[in-house]
């Protein structure tokens, strides 16, 4: 790396002496446009991927000189001096430089000396133009502007290129925060929030019931371990996202039945019926199968929350229609002077982000309060999905 900036030095002060031994058949002002250009173009790639932190100095450097060449020719001399021969090697040098600028100067650098190596490159011509009307300048300008230009597209296709990939691995990433933000909500809250649940039932019965808090206890195990199955499961949907229908299965979770289990399980005075069509379920999209156990899952979360001691909670998964699943989860009116729930200073936006999930599906979702008192949750998702 260090032997290439040396390189690099060497060809970029060459450009004295090659100014020197151009200027007998260029003239002085097209030999040392041409030199400086050529000279810090090869001293950029030599000095390569170095040159990347500071590519732009050189291109400014050569765009000011051939720009102030040939103002100056135009200006000073009537019949302009040399042929295009050899100061060819100028537009090269230029062309190069304006392709490494624009891929690799920074944003606003590589805009401003990238015009300047462009401008420079297209009135390059007019040094060896003999005195013309109007219509032939412009019209050599934009002939030799087709070189810039090529370069210009060269170097900054794949600048865009790599931002669109940057942009697209961001949202990837943010869609994957998202989405494992949903499943630690529906799964792993609804399980936590269970265990929270026991524990505050077996400090109440610890003095008056041993029975029931070793009962509570060994509940709030179970309800650990399904806690760790799912976050087991959310972990290998990260690890390996070849399957998503495997994906969804596997939180998809632990299956209605368990879900509905479990809860029963926390309160033995406390009625839970599941009304599922198994075979129905089965066959439902990956995505609508997903949705609809997450409906159950916050549904049944809230009943913990903020109607712990209701007697009756219904959970029903049925289509109602052709082409409509409907998902309901109801409680009865809770019953007064029984301990509640702690509700966290946090946290409540998990029906707002699962609504949103379910309208993108197609379907909806509300809740409120029925005429007993209770509370219902209710879900309509397509039976079918359009891909």
């Amino acid at each position: 790396m260090r032997a290439r900036g040396v390189l690099g030095v060497v060809a970029a002060t060459a450009a004295v002496p090659v100014a020197g031994l151009l200027s007998p058949a260029l003239g002085f002002a097209n030999a040392v446009p041409t030199a400086v250009a050529g000279c810090l173009a090869v001293a950029v790639v030599v000095s390569w991927p170095a040159a990347r932190t500071w590519v732009a100095w050189p291109g400014a450097l050569a765009a000011a000189t051939s720009l102030a060449a040939t103002g100056w020719i135009l200006v000073a001399y009537g019949a302009r001096p040399g042929t295009a021969g050899v100061a060819g090697l100028e537009m090269a040098g230029l062309l190069v430089l304006l392709g490494l600028t624009a891929r690799w100067a920074p944003p606003l650098t590589a805009v401003l000396v990238s015009a300047a190596l462009g401008i420079a490159a297209s009135a390059w011509i007019l040094r060896f133009l003999p005195e013309a009307d109007v219509l032939t300048t412009v019209g050599g300008l934009f002939m030799w502007s087709f070189g810039a230009v090529v370069a210009a597209v060269a170097g900054s296709y794949p600048r865009l290129a790599a931002a669109r990939l940057r942009q697209s691995v961001a949202s990837a990433r943010n869609s994957q925060r998202l989405q494992l933000a949903h499943d630690l909500h529906d799964f792993i809250a609804h399980d936590v929030t269970g265990m929270v649940a026991q524990a505050q039932a077996a400090r109440f019965a610890a003095a008056d019931d041993p029975v029931a808090m070793r009962t509570a206890l060994e509940r709030i195990e179970i309800t650990g371990r399904e806690a760790l199955g799912a976050m087991d499961a959310i972990l290998d949907m990260l690890r390996d996202d070849t399957d998503r229908e495997l994906g969804v299965r596997a939180v998809g979770v632990k299956g209605l039945p368990a879900i509905v289990d479990s809860f029963r399980r926390e309160r033995r005075d406390r009625s839970v019926i599941l009304t599922a069509d198994a075979a129905v379920l089965t066959r439902l999209a990956p995505e609508i199968q997903l949705a609809a156990t997450r409906v159950v899952v916050e549904g049944l979360t809230n009943v913990r929350r903020h109607a712990a001691s209701a007697r009756l909670v219904t959970v029903t998964v049925e289509p109602c229609s052709a082409d409509v699943l409907t998902v309901r989860v109801a409680n009865d009116r809770p019953r007064r002077g029984l301990p509640s729930f702690v509700r966290r200073t946090a946290g409540g936006t998990g029906l707002a982000a699962l609504a949103e999930r379910v309208r993108r599906l197609g379907g909806r979702l509300d809740g409120g309060a029925d005429d007993s008192g209770g509370w219902v949750l209710h879900c309509e998702l397509p039976l079918t999905t359009d891909g």
